[in-house]
C-alpha cells in the first residue's frame, strides 16, 4: 500500500505505468497471428548444381502487422508443409530422356516412402523478413548427391553401365572418290615413291 501511495504521489510515475500497462495489452500489439489464419506458402524449387543440392524457397505474404509470434508462426506454417512440398516440387523433375520421378515413384512404393524420409531431412538454410517486411522467407536445401541423397534412392544398380563400343573404323561418309598423288622429293638421298 506504500508504493501505490508513493506513486499517487507522483503523476508523472502513475501516467508512465499507465502507459506501460496499455502497450502491454494486446490491443497494442494487434491481433494474435498464432491464432488467426496465415496465407498458404508459396514454394519454388531450383537445383543448385555447385552444392549437389535441392533448394526449396517458401514465403508467406503477411496481412497483419510484423510482430516476432507472427513471424514464428509464419515459419511453424511453412516447415509443416515443407515435406509435401518437396514431394510436389520433385514430382515432374526429369530423371532421364525417358521418364519423371513421379513415373517412378508412383510405380514403386518403397522409393515414394524413401523419398518421403528425405523430405523430412531438409536443412533450414535461411530464414527472416523480406526487405519490405511484408513477408516471411524460409529456404531449405535437400541434398541431391551423395549417401542418402536424391540421386542415390533413384539408382538401383550398382555396377555401371558399359558404353557399347563399335569395333573398327566406320566413317560418318560414305567414300568419296577422291584420290591424292603424292611424289616423293627429287634429291638423291631420298627415295621416290607414289601413291594410288
Amino acid at each position: 500500500m506504500r508504493d501505490m501511495a508513493e506513486i499517487g504521489k507522483h503523476p508523472s510515475a502513475f501516467l508512465l505505468l499507465l502507459i506501460v500497462l496499455s502497450c502491454i495489452s494486446p490491443a497494442c500489439f494487434g491481433s494474435d497471428s498464432a491464432s488467426g489464419e496465415l496465407p498458404s506458402p508459396r514454394f519454388q524449387s531450383f537445383i543448385d548444381w555447385k552444392n549437389g543440392t535441392v533448394v526449396i524457397e517458401a514465403v508467406i505474404t503477411l496481412q497483419e502487422p510484423i510482430q516476432a509470434k507472427t513471424r514464428y508462426a509464419a515459419e511453424r506454417r511453412i516447415e509443416e508443409e515443407i515435406a509435401e512440398a518437396f514431394l510436389q516440387e520433385m514430382w515432374d523433375l526429369p530423371v532421364d530422356s525417358v521418364r519423371l520421378l513421379g513415373d517412378i515413384l508412383s510405380s514403386n512404393p518403397e522409393t515414394l516412402a524413401a523419398v518421403r524420409e528425405l523430405s523430412s531431412r531438409g536443412v533450414k538454410e535461411k530464414a527472416g523478413y523480406s526487405r519490405d517486411m511484408r513477408s516471411v522467407q524460409v529456404k531449405y536445401a535437400f541434398p541431391l548427391f551423395g549417401i542418402g541423397g536424391l540421386a542415390d534412392l533413384l539408382i538401383q544398380h550398382r555396377e555401371p553401365f558399359p558404353v557399347p563400343r563399335v569395333l573398327g573404323f566406320v566413317p560418318t561418309r560414305n567414300y568419296s572418290g577422291i584420290v591424292l598423288y603424292a611424289r616423293g622429293s627429287t634429291s638423291s638421298s631420298a627415295s621416290s615413291s607414289s601413291g594410288l
